[in-house]
């Protein structure tokens, strides 16, 4: 399966700081769309999120099997959560799931672009 670095960073931080639960993280960000300064943020993650946890189910692949693949260093895990529950992204950063969310183009499917190759 083909992930990219928000795919692997999602991976790292729902492992870590959501006891691999992808319910949990879910709820994060939807307790997030609710305030009104990270939004679009929030929605734009969430669709990642979701997009992701779609293409592992399909893959049958669970979050341990990606976890177990790497080995993140404590500055890694710092940047996953950073950029995942912190940062927002610049434009030019997101991926397809982020731009084009439900509100923005409905009917859109939604590809992931390519970074890296896990088995």
């Amino acid at each position: 399966m083909v992930l990219s670095y928000w795919d692997l960073w999602f991976a790292l931080v729902t492992d870590a700081d959501f006891d691999s639960s992808w319910d949990r993280m879910i709820e994060h960000f939807r307790s997030a769309r609710k305030t009104g300064f990270f939004r679009e943020d929030a929605e734009r993650k969430l669709c990642h999120l979701r997009d992701l946890q779609q293409r592992l189910q399909q893959a049958t692949i669970e979050i341990s099997d990606i976890v177990s693949q790497t080995d993140p260093s404590p500055a890694e895990f710092r940047r996953a959560r950073n950029q995942v529950l912190k940062r927002t992204p610049r434009p030019s950063e997101w991926f397809d799931a982020m731009r084009y969310t439900p509100k923005k183009t409905p009917l859109r499917p939604c590809p992931a672009r390519v970074l890296a190759t896990f088995s």
